[in-house]
């Protein structure tokens, strides 16, 4: 079922996309959220390519429009380098992730569950590069910030 309304809701994101385009412009950060929500159905269906192509697109869109310390832009980092852990590509997320994780905790603090997020997926994407030390640091820093009241 959830394949389903991916495969309906891609062309409808496509189709806002066009709109936006054309009222915003095509570099207007305002189009990443539909392009990062495109992604992601693309993802759903497999469609790792464009879905990569997507999320290159919306990062390129924050750099250009928004301030290098948005939470807008970070998501949009985490989401690629979550893209790239994902389909085997470690080496390309863990640059994306740190620079989503240095965002994050300057903008939300390790407390916020987004920050959070990013430590757990860039302590991974570190496993799997075989950097253990540097993923135990970063899991134990967070975990003694989630045992604060």
């Amino acid at each position: 079922m959830q394949q389903h309304q991916d495969e309906a809701a891609a062309p409808l994101y496509l189709r806002a996309l066009i709109i936006w385009g054309k009222i915003y412009g095509e570099e207007n950060p305002w189009l990443s959220a539909d392009l990062s929500n495109l992604a992601t159905c693309y993802e759903h269906m497999k469609n790792y390519a464009d879905a990569e192509l997507a999320l290159r697109r919306a990062v390129s869109n924050d750099e250009k429009g928004l301030p290098p310390d948005s939470p807008e832009l970070a998501a949009d980092l985490n989401n690629l380098g979550s893209l790239y852990f994902v389909t085997g590509h470690s080496v390309n997320a863990a640059p994306l992730l740190q620079r989503a994780l240095n965002i994050r905790t300057k903008t939300l603090g390790l407390t916020d569950p987004d920050t959070f997020q990013t430590i757990t997926t860039y302590a991974n994407v570190l496993r799997a590069l075989h950097r253990n030390p540097e993923a135990e640091e970063l899991e134990a820093k967070a975990k003694a910030v989630r045992k604060t009241p």
